[in-house]
């Protein structure tokens, strides 16, 4: 999940055409391809804002944001809250 993931790599890993995969991610997942891989990258930087002390921009970039900007939007999106105030409730800081 830190580096770029297209369609066209997972439609050649898993030998199908786009509109397919488009449909087999949401039968099995409930959500389209984008929108379930950003999920993931912000449950992995919410894990690693509570259990690291690694500046957030750094975390950004970890899980595969390299516009810290918009991390930060996605972030809030998701959590409901900044990525700074969600380490400061997760550590009790």
């Amino acid at each position: 999940l830190s580096r770029s993931i297209t369609a066209e790599e997972l439609c050649a890993q898993f030998h199908m055409g786009r509109t397919r995969l488009y449909d087999v991610s949401a039968e099995y997942l409930g959500c389209g391809l984008a929108e379930y891989i950003r999920s993931q990258r912000i449950a992995w930087a919410k894990r690693m804002l509570a259990e690291t002390t690694l500046p957030v921009g750094q975390i950004a970039d970890a899980v595969g944001f390299s516009d810290y900007n918009h991390f930060s939007r996605v972030f809030r999106q998701y959590a409901g809250i900044s990525a700074r105030t969600y380490r400061k409730n997760a550590t009790g800081q």
